[in-house]
């Protein structure tokens, strides 16, 4: 499973307050739970939790240590569990001389070194840090010496998330996701399948045809309704949406129906996994994702 990178960036600036130090702890524990509900269970750092500032002169290691509450507890634990240094294992570090440099973009232009963002594109992974107003995606800029000739520069973007609710708006990261074997979304109960949500129309007798082999698959829960047919459209996937549901198109058929399903998918993550399943099942293409939605 993919191990994220934390951005040490992100601890600036710093907390002034210790509400603020709170709700910072917070946030960053609610996004690495829901995190670890997809199979990500570890957070690649380079020394340990002391290397997230709070504040001037205190850390994540001594909030952690402070712990008095049961919340506060359960937070630590979870921290201590997750945060594993170093950046790179051991087996690994051949790969830091990819490049001979690295810098972070930063919005205003500046170019900064960044670490975290470096390893988690080294490791094909995302970054994940404090909420202290990074912008997802971060741009990377990868400087390649060529003896005396001009330096090489390459510019990718890499994934940061800061806050749980991110993961229902981030198509990117969504997508990023879809190609993980296995992020833990349940299976709908045969028992709690529909089959009567395709409304009369000239269509009803593909949609339902459809309808029914969709309804076999364990992840569709009900077929909701149809959707506006467009002849002209040949992908699969024509919609994900964050509460779960997604609109596919027949678009083998002559007018090119489609229908709306609602499957076991809680949030975005989880519906874009399950879309990409349901599009190398019933497709009829080797159509991928594609960026539209």
């Amino acid at each position: 499973m993919l191990e994220p990178c934390f951005n040490e960036l992100s601890v600036q600036p710093l907390c002034l307050t210790d509400d603020e130090v709170k709700n910072r702890v917070s946030t960053l524990s609610k996004l690495l739970s829901k995190l670890r509900s997809y199979g990500i269970k570890s957070i690649r750092i380079e020394n340990g939790l002391a290397d997230i500032l709070l504040k001037e002169d205190f850390n994540l290691s001594q909030y952690c240590n402070q712990a008095r509450s049961s919340e506060d507890h359960n937070q630590a634990t979870m921290f201590y569990s997750m945060f594993h240094p170093p950046y790179l294992p051991e087996e690994k570090e051949d790969l830091l001389s990819t490049y001979s440099d690295v810098k972070h973009v930063t919005e205003s232009g500046d170019e900064v070194n960044c670490y975290g963002l470096y390893i988690a594109h080294l490791l094909k992974s995302f970054a994940i840090g404090l909420n202290t107003g990074i912008k997802s995606p971060c741009k990377l800029k990868l400087i390649t010496q060529n003896g005396h000739n001009k330096p090489k520069i390459d510019e990718v973007d890499i994934i940061h998330l800061s806050t749980v609710e991110q993961l229902n708006k981030d198509k990117t990261f969504a997508k990023f996701m879809s190609t993980q074997p296995d992020i833990g979304v349940k299976e709908v109960d045969s028992a709690y399948k529909k089959t009567d949500g395709v409304p009369e129309h000239h269509g009803i007798k593909e949609c339902t045809d459809h309808g029914k082999k969709l309804l076999q698959n364990p992840y569709v829960k009900d077929i909701l309704n149809s959707i506006d047919w467009n002849q002209l459209e040949k992908e699969y996937i024509h919609k994900v949406n964050p509460d779960g549901s997604i609109e596919v198109r027949l678009h083998w058929t002559k007018k090119g129906y489609g229908l709306l399903i609602s499957t076991s998918a809680t949030d975005l993550v989880e519906a874009y996994w399950v879309a990409k399943r349901l599009n190398e099942k019933y497709g009829k293409s080797k159509n991928k994702l594609d960026s539209k939605y």
